[in-house]
């Protein structure tokens, strides 16, 4: 068995080499933002700037952009330290809390589809796949 030919066939099947463009500048700025909306309401709505920057590896100049768009639409905001003004805490407001759990619903009805169509066997299978790379993929990294 190659290991190599197999990683092969799955790249140049879930990575075709037509049809493929590059997502937009405004695309890339939605997913981004998407995400940071995501981290929040994983964390109990709020962190620090300093946590989103860990998180994400960011400049703290594109942070600063991505929070202006997600305060000017009204989905957070952010708040200095009352000890340390340098410090910024980011919170969802109740828009960015209700933003944020309606994607997540749209991502588990996506999943939810997907898995469906595969049948419960092969989903159950390749959700026990995923979950095992994810946990050798941590092992790895905490290993460097």
């Amino acid at each position: 068995m190659s290991y190599e030919a197999m990683a092969e066939e799955l790249i140049g099947t879930i990575r075709p080499k037509h049809h493929r463009r590059l997502p937009t500048q405004i695309e890339q700025n939605e997913r981004v933002k998407d995400g940071t909306l995501r981290f929040l309401f994983q964390h109990e709505g709020e962190a620090s700037a300093a946590q989103l920057l860990d998180f994400f590896g960011f400049s703290s100049a594109r942070l600063t952009k991505i929070l202006t768009d997600l305060e000017q639409e009204g989905l957070i905001v952010r708040e200095s330290h009352p000890d340390d003004r340098r410090r910024v805490n980011v919170r969802l407001t109740d828009a960015g809390i209700a933003t944020a759990l309606e994607k997540h619903r749209n991502t588990i009805s996506e999943i939810a589809h997907i898995l469906e169509l595969l049948g419960e066997t092969d989903a159950k299978n390749f959700v026990r796949i995923l979950i095992r790379l994810h946990k050798i993929r941590e092992e790895k990294l905490g290993n460097e």
